[in-house]
C-alpha cells in the first residue's frame, strides 16, 4: 500500500515546508497543537502595569538530514505575531510566516517557477481560554485557523485548517519541571477530493501530544515532547503517525533561542511503531525569537 502523508509538502527540495518558527503550524505536522508554556513568562516589574498587547517575531533554519544529497538543502522562514489579553483568561493572537527554500546558498525553484512562487507564506489566528490553578499550573482550551498560501497548496487544494482543542500543563516549581497533556481536532478545507499522485487528500487530524520541559540553569531549558496523529481520508482511509521532538533553549530579556531535533514515524493499516526513526524527515532546526 502507498504511503500517505505530507513528507512531499516538508521536501526541502519541493518548496512547500512551513517552519515553526516558535508560533506556526507547519504543514509536515498539520494540527500539530501549541506548546503548554508556564503563563506569564516575562516577568513585570514591581509597580508596572503589565501590557496586555505582546507581540514576537522570529527567524527559523531547518534541514533534513535524512535527505543525504548535496549541496544541502535548507529552509528559512521569518515569523510575526501579535497577541492581545482581553481578560486574565481569554487571549486573542495573529500570525504571519513567509518561509523559502535554499540549496547550494541560492532559492531553490523548478524551471517553471517564479522566486515568489518559491515563497511559503501562512496565515494564522487563535483564541484561547486559559484557567490557572495550583500555582503555576494551567487549564486551556483554543480554537483557531490557518490560511495557506504557498504555490504547493493552491496546486493540491488545500485552503486552510481549522482546528480546536483542550490541555493542561502541571508545574512543578519545586524541581523546575512542567508536563504537559494537550488533545486537538482538526479540519482541512480541501478544492479537490484527490491530491496530484491520485491518493485523496486529508479530511480530519485527530492529535494527542505530551511535552515534558525541564528547567536548569537561569533560562536554559530541555524539552523533549511526544505527538501521536490519527489523519482521516476523504475516502475514509486513516492513517497514523508519530513525532518525538527534542529541544534546547535559553532566554535572555526579550530574546531566546532554541535547537531542537525532530524525527518521526509512519505506519500503514493502523500500526504504530514508537520507535521507528521516519527516513524521509530528521528535522534539524535552529529559531532565534524577540518579545516586545
Amino acid at each position: 500500500m502507498k504511503r500517505r502523508g505530507f513528507n512531499k509538502l516538508i521536501s526541502p527540495r519541493r518548496g512547500a515546508a512551513l517552519l515553526l518558527a516558535a508560533l506556526l503550524v507547519p504543514v509536515g505536522a498539520l494540527a500539530r497543537p501549541p506548546e503548554l508554556k508556564p503563563p506569564h513568562s516575562t516577568r513585570v516589574k514591581k509597580g508596572e502595569e503589565e501590557n496586555p498587547l505582546s507581540a514576537t517575531v522570529s527567524y527559523g533554519v531547518s534541514t533534513d538530514y535524512a535527505d543525504n544529497r548535496t549541496p544541502r538543502a535548507y529552509t528559512h522562514a521569518v515569523s510575526g505575531g501579535l497577541s492581545y489579553e482581553l481578560t486574565p483568561e481569554w487571549n486573542v493572537s495573529g500570525s504571519l510566516s513567509v518561509g523559502a527554500n535554499t540549496v547550494g546558498g541560492q532559492i531553490y525553484k523548478d524551471q517553471k517557477q517564479s522566486y515568489d512562487e518559491t515563497l511559503s507564506p501562512s496565515l494564522g489566528a487563535t483564541v484561547t481560554y486559559k484557567q490557572m490553578f495550583w500555582g503555576m499550573s494551567s487549564w486551556k482550551a483554543f480554537a483557531g485557523g490557518e490560511a495557506l498560501l504557498d504555490e504547493a497548496s493552491r496546486r493540491e487544494g488545500y485552503k486552510g485548517i481549522l482546528s480546536a482543542g483542550t490541555g493542561v500543563g502541571l508545574a512543578f516549581s519545586n524541581i523546575g519541571y512542567m508536563m504537559g497533556h494537550m488533545i486537538s481536532v482538526s479540519g482541512m478545507l480541501n478544492t479537490f477530493e484527490y491530491s496530484a499522485d491520485k491518493t485523496a487528500n486529508p479530511n480530519y487530524f485527530y492529535t494527542y501530544a505530551f511535552s515534558n520541559t525541564f528547567k536548569f540553569y537561569k533560562e536554559l531549558r530541555l524539552a523533549y515532547t511526544f505527538v501521536i496523529k490519527a489523519t482521516r481520508y476523504l475516502d475514509d482511509y486513516v492513517g497514523y503517525s508519530h513525532l518525538n521532538k527534542y529541544g534546547v533553549s535559553y532566554s535572555w530579556g526579550d530574546w531566546s533561542a532554541a535547537l531542537t531535533y525532530e524525527n518521526g514515524g509512519f505506519t500503514d493499516e493502523g500500526i504504530v511503531d514508537f520507535w521507528y526513526l521516519d527516513q524521509y524527515r530528521r528535522l534539524v532546526r535552529l529559531t532565534a525569537s524577540y518579545t516586545f
